[in-house]
């Protein structure tokens, strides 16, 4: 199942956008289709993006239905139809559509990032934090020395620590609640929109529950300044909807989803997720 079917079957009550609303997008993708001759696979993504668009503008509707906004709030034109708090929020929908198994606490979480120029980097995280894991960037092995009893064994001796978990099992499922996590100084960063923003993208990168992926995104929703780009290519050049939620003013830093159904492809230099999965051991794959 989609993510237009989803919205479509969980709003059944919702009104639908009128032909009016819905006309300006549609004669665009029509100009679009009727311009290609010979189709190059650029022109191919440019005409897909402006589907993708009146679609997104067609569910525009029926999730602002569904999260919180009354029937007779006044809808948005097409044109901004696919802006940025709809784009986010039709992502959470369909994050909650797709629940994620949880792993158990021995186990490891594995992940293999590719940056531009094809560096890869191979990733074994303890789902407690307290096993030793693995990285291997561009070919070089690095032991992630675990947390036990408070202490972390290091060359020349240990070092003070706190488990840090890949997978962190009490995370908020919903917005109200993720927001107030977001606020607790949890990483240092503070609060204030900023931070809540720094914050959300760091916990993005993690395992998590299919609620609580959905929350830090119903939030980001709500937060102003947040730019989306549909159309654009995650960092090994795959089809993506860039989302940089403008941090401090400066931009660039932003995360990639899969315009197909939302799932997270990584973030602007730290590079592409192509595998991810939970493990039994390191070094393990899965």
């Amino acid at each position: 199942m989609d993510e237009l079917q989803l919205l479509r079957e969980l709003t059944e009550d919702v009104p639908r956008p009128s032909a009016d609303r819905l006309a300006p997008a549609r004669a665009r993708l029509r100009a679009e289709i009727a311009q290609e001759t010979a189709p190059s696979p650029v022109r191919r993504r440019m005409v897909w993006t402006a589907a993708v668009a009146v679609g997104v503008a067609a569910a525009s509707v029926a999730v602002v239905g569904i999260t919180g906004t009354t029937d007779s709030a006044p809808a948005p034109p097409a044109e901004v139809a696919a802006g940025p708090e709809q784009v986010l929020r039709a992502a959470a929908v369909a994050a909650r559509a797709h629940p994620v198994a949880a792993p158990s606490d021995d186990q490891f979480i594995y992940t293999k990032m590719v940056r531009q120029g094809g560096i890869t980097t191979e990733t074994w995280a303890s789902v407690d934090g307290t096993r030793d894991g693995l990285r291997i960037d561009e070919g070089r092995a690095l032991e992630i020395g675990g947390c036990r009893d408070g202490k972390r064994k290091l060359e020349d001796g240990y070092d003070r620590c706190v488990p840090y978990r890949a997978y962190q099992p009490d995370l908020p499922a919903d917005a109200a609640g993720m927001l107030a996590y977001l606020n607790e100084d949890t990483r240092g960063e503070g609060t204030g929109d900023n931070n809540v923003k720094a914050e959300a993208m760091t916990l993005l990168q993690d395992h998590l529950r299919a609620a609580s992926r959905a929350a830090i995104l119903e939030v980001l929703a709500t937060m102003p300044g947040v730019i989306v780009r549909p159309g654009a290519l995650d960092p090994i050049g795959r089809p993506a909807i860039g989302v940089d939620p403008v941090i401090g003013g400066f931009t660039g830093d932003e995360f990639f989803l899969d315009p197909a159904d939302y799932h997270y492809l990584g973030r602007a230099g730290l590079g592409a997720v192509v595998t991810s999965g939970v493990v039994d051991e390191v070094g393990q794959l899965p």
